[in-house]
């Protein structure tokens, strides 16, 4: 995975609030990368460490590498728990834009209020009510 100018922009200037003289103390690791949204325990950050080869201290290229590594791993995760929510509501491999209705309904009175915007950005009009989806079509209409 090779990150765009942007995302490395961003992992440089949050490496560099971490870092001390360019090189970021192991200790710092999870706290750093939490700061970009990633949520490892202590054992994943030390697993990915070890096998991106680095000691007590991470250069930034290193660091480069270890990101590569969460952020795979934290799509693989998303991919696998989005997989989950479509088979708990699909049948024969496809779901109905109707169904998919049903279980947001159902969930909107629960979803805080930042979350509701959400749920009103994926309001369909009614004629795509029996519309089927399979993953690829549901995954591209959750994203929007």
């Amino acid at each position: 995975m090779a990150f765009n100018a942007e995302q490395r922009a961003e992992f440089q200037e949050a490496f560099d609030l971490f870092a001390d003289a360019g090189r970021l103390p192991s200790r710092q690791l999870v706290s750093l990368l939490r700061s970009l949204g990633q949520n490892p325990t202590q054992e994943e950050a030390a697993k990915v460490k070890a096998d991106a080869g680095v000691g007590d201290s991470i250069q930034f290229d290193d660091f480069l590498s270890i990101m590569e590594v969460m952020v795979e791993d934290s799509d693989r995760r998303e991919d696998e728990e989005l997989r989950e929510a479509f088979d708990a509501i699909a049948n024969e491999g496809l779901v109905r834009m109707s169904d998919i209705r049903k279980t947001l309904d159902g969930l909107a009175a629960n979803l805080p209020v930042s979350d509701h915007d959400i749920y009103e950005r994926h309001e369909r009009p009614t004629e795509e009510e029996d519309k089927e989806l399979d993953f690829d079509a549901f995954k591209k209409m959750l994203a929007g």
